[in-house]
């Protein structure tokens, strides 16, 4: 029988989703925030630890984003007072991303269990396995890019 890629690829997905939603539910996070919108949350703190700017576009690429999807995405978090927009003095057009404190609060919380389970998916596999396995997603990535624009 033949294994296909997707599929493995998939089935771990639905994994690490199940994963997540069981651990939302235990460490009581809000309800008002969605894993995709806790994403976005996690993208913004590195990228603020790290002393960058971000603005729609970056989430939209580093997360593999439709702008419209981003849209929805960043209205919410905005509505429900985790996130804020900034305007650029170079360019008032230009609106960066900012973290409130509500939202810093929840990804303290969450944080530590993301890395436990990232640490876990680990165990067992060598530096050169795990330097693989992202070279192998990055390849996959760019086949898959080239797919969309055929």
């Amino acid at each position: 029988m033949e294994i296909l890629m997707i599929g493995e690829i998939k089935a771990l997905n639905n994994l690490i989703k199940r994963m997540m939603v069981s651990h939302h539910l235990k460490c009581k996070a809000p309800s008002d925030i969605t894993g995709q919108q806790m994403n976005v949350i996690t993208f913004l703190k590195h990228s603020d630890d790290e002393g960058r700017d971000v603005f729609q576009r970056d989430v939209e690429s580093s997360l593999n984003i439709r702008p419209s999807t981003a849209t929805g995405i960043l209205k919410s978090l905005e509505k429900n007072g985790y996130i804020k927009r900034v305007s650029v003095p170079s360019d008032a057009r230009l609106k960066k991303l900012v973290l409130t404190e509500k939202s810093s609060a929840i990804f303290e919380k969450i944080d530590p269990f993301i890395k436990s389970i990232n640490d876990k998916l680990m165990e067992g596999l060598s530096e050169e396995e795990i330097e693989q396995f992202f070279s192998t997603i990055e390849k996959l990535k760019k086949n898959i890019d080239k797919l969309s624009k055929i």
